[in-house]
């Protein structure tokens, strides 16, 4: 199964109405989700909707970026849920959260933490938060979209390995081949990119954001 690296709007701040309960959702409260996820202490999949047994996982959360009103998850995202995307079928996200005395809670008492990403099937849900960036400008490649949204990109191995195959500048020399250095390098960029434009960050804020 094929997987990318991409970056998803996944929580903003506000009054939210769930399913069964509603909740607000402060700044504070994105920071404090961002700081204590860790995948060392348990890592949040992707899936679709919101499976109670966090099954078939679709993807894993890497890292957690709360910044001004908006939480983004840099993900593992594996290629049929991707496609899923593509096709239109995906009509938007909703995470679930452990709230800070919920009893399954890894971090119980110390305050909330993310369960998982879910990817909502359109037809049957629709995202409680209203306003979030749309996924599939997270999994569209520069040359899918049109001229006024090429600041979208997709952090896609397979297609950085085409990008740096086909490099002809004096940057990068005439290889035929990457390092790895050079391709982290690249992902960085392109997320430094997707935060700026985003968020309305400047380039050198997003930059200490993604390195902090």
């Amino acid at each position: 199964m094929g997987k990318s690296n991409a970056v998803f709007e996944v929580l903003r701040t506000g009054k939210h109405y769930g399913s069964n309960v509603t909740v607000k959702i402060t700044e504070e409260d994105l920071a404090g989700i961002a700081k204590l996820y860790s995948t060392k202490i348990r890592t949040a999949p992707l899936v679709i909707g919101h499976p109670e047994d966090d099954r078939p996982e679709l993807g894993q959360v890497k890292k957690l970026y709360a910044i001004k009103d908006k939480l983004f998850a840099d993900v593992e995202i594996y290629s049929e849920l991707i496609e899923k995307i593509k096709r239109g079928e995906i009509s938007g996200i909703s995470v679930s959260i452990y709230f800070r005395t919920t009893e399954e809670n890894p971090v119980r008492g110390v305050g909330m933490y993310l369960k998982h990403v879910g990817f909502l099937e359109r037809g049957k849900d629709e995202p409680a938060v209203k306003g979030m960036t749309d996924p599939i400008l997270s999994v569209l490649s520069t040359t899918e979209l049109s001229s006024n949204d090429k600041r979208f990109i997709i952090f896609s191995e397979d297609k950085l390995i085409k990008f740096y195959n086909e490099q002809k500048t004096a940057e990068f020399g005439k290889r035929s081949t990457f390092t790895e250095q050079d391709k982290n390098a690249h992902l960085l960029n392109l997320k430094v990119k997707f935060f700026e434009n985003i968020t309305g960050l400047s380039y050198r804020q997003a930059f200490e954001i993604i390195q902090g």
